[in-house]
């Protein structure tokens, strides 16, 4: 890819349950990352490849993706099938097309936040959500505001549907509990979708 081309949006996790809640969690970035003296780019199906990792090898999933799992669940050591069966339940997908750089530390870059808000709208529409859970106060403070409506806590799409949108610390902060993510998860299943 040449430096002025953008990379594409990740395709988002899209469970098999997600028809019946329309929820979606919106975290933040991916990174670049080395194994074993290997180096990983995350790849267009990177959202779905880390979700399926949290199914399949919790133990091993990042702290991110183990809050977030254990929050879906419900539980604190979910089994494979409570872990597939909460991830049923939502699309998931990053805001930040691309690798930001190498190493969990790395942030998005101003260039990068820019083209994360020129594409975000555009790809709402195929996920459809009518629940937005945004990850993390750096990812909420980035949204778009276009569509935005400040009263109702929405995002009006071009057909006028309506996304409620609530946020809440990052999986991976200090003090951020899989109880706590849970909650936040729960308030917004039970919120009240506007009119």
């Amino acid at each position: 890819m040449s430096s002025d081309e953008k990379p594409l949006p990740f395709k988002s996790w899209i469970g098999s349950r997600y028809h019946e809640t329309r929820f979606m969690v919106l975290a933040e970035s991916a990174y670049t990352w080395t194994e074993d003296g290997e180096t990983f780019v995350p790849d267009l199906d990177h959202s779905t490849g880390i979700v399926e990792h949290a199914i399949d090898h919790l133990e091993a999933a990042s702290r991110s993706m183990v809050t977030m799992t254990r929050a879906l669940c419900a539980d604190a050591a979910p089994s494979r099938e409570q872990r597939a069966a909460g991830w049923a339940t939502v699309a998931f997908n990053n805001f930040v097309p691309g690798s930001i750089g190498h190493g969990a530390r790395a942030r998005p870059s101003r260039e990068a936040w820019d083209h994360a808000r020129a594409s975000f709208l555009e790809t709402l529409p195929s996920t459809r959500p009518t629940r937005l859970l945004v990850l993390g106060k750096a990812n909420w403070n980035n949204l778009p505001l276009d569509h935005w409506d400040q009263a109702t806590q929405t995002y009006r799409l071009p057909d006028g549907s309506r996304i409620l949108v609530h946020h809440t610390a990052h999986p991976a902060a200090i003090g951020m509990s899989w109880t706590r993510m849970a909650d936040a998860i729960e308030q917004l299943r039970a919120a009240s979708l506007p009119d």
